[in-house]
């Protein structure tokens, strides 16, 4: 039996407004945020280095493509709900630019939500570190991290860690030390869920709505 929270994230729900129904049943609303000349922009998208075009994998977006500023979306999300700001790029004024937001919002409270900030670039994780209501992760996407990143949490320079599911391990979970919190991304069917889960994560980061319910009726039908 699972006896401890679990928190299921909405792999980037945030950067698609169209995306309700991951919205309405996740805990966290994860959203991708560029600074791009000096915007805290919402979008996966990569912007062509040195025009303004954005691009994703091997293709290039219409030039109409919505680039949302930040604080623009945080104001149309439910303010109750879990917040996951994943930032993007190694720009240290990013992460200025998204507490500038967050301060409009009530300093990362958010009303109930928690806001929970993770990033590739460990070094932007340090301004909201002192932060109330903030949890920091550093984000983990190759095996040669996972050590480094141990090291550094053991020193308390995060609340945790958060990897790609493929790297997540039970000798990860047995060496996270003390309240550390250890959550993966992106699962994609319930039965990698069951088996993270059963590993000792504290959370999920979802891309399928539907995998997110069925994953949440599980862990519900565990605790009754």
């Amino acid at each position: 039996m699972i006896d401890k929270p679990i928190v299921l994230v909405a792999h980037r729900a945030g950067n698609d407004a169209a995306a309700s129904s991951a919205v309405e049943v996740a805990d966290m609303i994860e959203l991708d945020v560029h600074l791009f000349r000096g915007r805290a922009e919402v979008r996966h998208s990569k912007a062509l280095w040195p025009t303004s075009r954005l691009f994703e994998g091997w293709h290039l977006l219409p030039r109409s493509a919505m680039r949302p500023h930040l604080t623009g979306v945080l104001e149309a999300l439910p303010p109750a709900k879990g917040l996951w700001i994943d930032l993007k790029g190694p720009d240290p004024r990013l992460s200025g630019r998204v507490l500038e937001s967050l301060d409009a919002r009530g300093n990362g409270a958010r009303g109930n939500g928690e806001v929970w900030v993770s990033a590739r670039s460990w070094w932007l994780l340090a301004p909201f570190r002192s932060i109330e209501g903030i949890r920091t992760f550093m984000s983990v996407g190759s095996g040669w991290q996972r050590p480094l990143a141990l090291w550094c949490l053991d020193r308390g320079w995060s609340d945790g860690i958060v990897m790609h599911e493929g790297l997540a391990s039970d000798d990860v979970v047995e060496q996270m030390p003390g309240s550390a919190l250890l959550v993966a991304w992106a699962v994609e069917d319930v039965s990698r869920a069951t088996e993270l889960l059963s590993s000792g994560l504290d959370g999920l980061i979802i891309d399928d709505p539907a995998v997110i319910r069925s994953t949440r009726d599980l862990l519900d039908a565990r605790t009754r």
